[in-house]
């Protein structure tokens, strides 16, 4: 059976040494990894190079645009280079996702399940899963913390909503990948748009493991990077963010920055994280 080949597109910044286990482990399933610099600094583009399989791409090529609020335009670029380079190189399949994020396929190498997608379909859209944060640090979140919260909405996390008021800190519609072949373009960071063929919605066999800001550390690198953002998407005023986590977030790092009071952001992260009881009353439900 023809095996297809498969590239991963990833726009990175501030690379931790974790990324290295992230390279590792695609690369026993894909053939390459196209990675795009966003605001490369000193020693970014020697950390990641050098590496069979792995291309890096600095910032000004794979993308052009700057600023804190602009990482779906960002994005967007970097996925159109990433589909030209699938081309020139005779990549069959693309899927675009980010350094905190897994392809997890328990079953079966993600080159046989793309040898066995039906031949109308153009992409899939995988089912993600939320890492359980912690405060401890850690120097390799992919190898210590394995406990995720379903992507369900049977899964009663009711308690958590009330509690508050979203049960996933991040997105929850997924990531995808295309067939090179019929591909057309980007349609944000979660999906592609298709000249032919149908979506096919993968729920079982493949899914994402995704870590956002899976320990206090990483959650204030992040929004230390962001900053001021806007509450909506694309600054467009009928796209309002909707994770609370998100911009509450913003708000907590900004007010501990004006007050220079730290404690204020440790004690927002810690209060939005789950308890032992917490952990419990998930692992009971199954979420």
């Amino acid at each position: 059976m023809y095996k297809p080949s498969i590239a991963i597109a990833c726009m990175i910044r501030d690379p931790a040494p974790s990324i290295k286990t992230w390279i590792d482990y695609h690369l026993q399933q894909v053939d390459r990894i196209f990675f795009y610099l966003d605001e490369p600094g000193d020693g970014d583009e020697e950390l990641l190079s050098g590496i069979p399989g792995v291309q890096v791409f600095s910032g000004d090529r794979g993308c052009m645009m700057l600023g804190a609020h602009r990482n779906l335009e960002r994005q967007d670029a970097i996925v159109t280079r990433a589909i030209e380079q699938c081309r020139e190189e005779g990549i069959d399949w693309l899927i675009h996702i980010d350094s905190d994020e897994l392809m997890w396929s328990p079953k079966k190498f993600l080159r046989d399940y793309f040898a066995e997608m039906e031949a109308d379909v153009s992409a899939v859209v995988f089912c993600n899963h939320e890492v359980v944060s912690r405060f401890e640090e850690t120097n390799d979140c992919f190898k210590d913390f394995h406990l995720f919260k379903r992507n369900s909405s049977n899964c009663g996390e009711s308690w958590y909503r009330e509690k508050y008021g979203h049960f996933f800190c991040a997105y929850g519609n997924g990531k995808s990948a295309v067939r090179i072949s019929q591909v057309d373009k980007a349609n944000g960071p979660h999906l592609f748009e298709v000249k032919a063929g149908r979506q096919h919605d993968e729920c079982d066999a493949v899914c994402v493991l995704h870590y956002p800001c899976p320990t206090y550390r990483d959650w204030f690198k992040k929004y230390e990077q962001l900053g001021d953002f806007s509450d909506y998407w694309r600054d467009d005023l009928t796209n309002p963010i909707t994770f609370k986590f998100h911009c509450e977030s913003r708000d907590a790092y900004l007010l501990a920055r004006r007050e220079l009071d730290w404690k204020i952001a440790e004690d927002f992260y810690k209060s939005r994280i789950f308890s032992d009881e917490d952990v419990q009353s998930m692992l009971n439900m199954g979420c």
